[in-house]
């Protein structure tokens, strides 16, 4: 393991950074930054490379005084607006800080400016010849956006709008995206299926919500009791390993 010596740069521009206002997904960020590999490091017959590390949801809750539920979550979040990649096994995940470059550099800051300056040029130069393919592309990316959209407006509408709890509510929206992401897309009766399923395993919404983002983590097609928590079922019922 690396020693902790050196340094990373915050920007003062973190302060309008849109999770500044959220401790346990400003901090767990921060964290990463902090404890990242400055350099390729190898562990356990593996290359943990310069921007990542090795963590798990206990030993992060520990190190950062939240609950295991709060660093799920903050995870969670910092995917979704690609700050960080997470890789996960059955023993640990491996976390990747997203453009680490920004915040930590082998250069010194003359060099990095010189750089800087270059790299815009060329930049400004690639954005000038390629503008009117990059417009294609997102004018593309937007018409894809609204139809996924659209798509789940209509196949998802009733099936979400009897559910309660916002926070439940918009897991099962990431659920929604996961499946979709894996090439699995719910249909709708699958996902009354898996809200029914999901009233016999859990006792509330906070257990509902950990067993989806438990499947949501590891890219499971189907949701299963929590590992770490024995489930008490409501009835009997033998399609634990159903997949829908």
């Amino acid at each position: 393991m690396q020693p902790l010596n050196g340094y990373v740069k915050i920007y003062r521009k973190l302060l309008s950074w849109g999770w500044y206002s959220n401790s346990p997904v400003k901090d767990t960020f921060i964290h990463f930054l902090l404890t990242a590999n400055f350099k390729d490091m190898p562990w356990q017959n593996i290359v943990i490379e310069r921007g990542q590390l090795v963590t798990s949801y206990p030993k992060l809750a520990e190190s950062l005084g939240f609950t295991v539920q709060q660093i799920r979550t903050a995870i969670l979040k910092l995917k979704s607006t690609g700050e960080i990649t997470v890789k996960t096994t059955n023993k640990f995940q491996l976390v990747t800080v997203v453009n680490f470059e920004d915040y930590q550099s082998y250069e010194d800051e003359t060099n990095r400016q010189i750089n800087t300056q270059i790299n815009r040029q060329i930049t400004d130069n690639q954005q000038t010849n390629n503008r009117q393919i990059t417009d294609n592309q997102q004018q593309r990316k937007n018409d894809k956006n609204i139809r996924i959209k659209e798509d789940k407006k209509y196949i998802y509408s009733d099936s979400l709008s009897k559910i309660q709890n916002e926070e439940l509510k918009q897991t099962l929206n990431d659920f929604i995206d996961m499946r979709k992401t894996i090439k699995k897309p719910l249909t709708g009766k699958a996902l009354n299926l898996i809200i029914s399923k999901l009233d016999t395993m859990a006792n509330d919404d906070s257990e509902k919500i950990l067993i989806l983002e438990q499947s949501i983590m590891s890219n499971w097609q189907g949701i299963f009791p929590l590992k770490d928590k024995p489930i008490t079922v409501k009835h009997e019922h033998n399609d634990a390993d159903d997949v829908f």
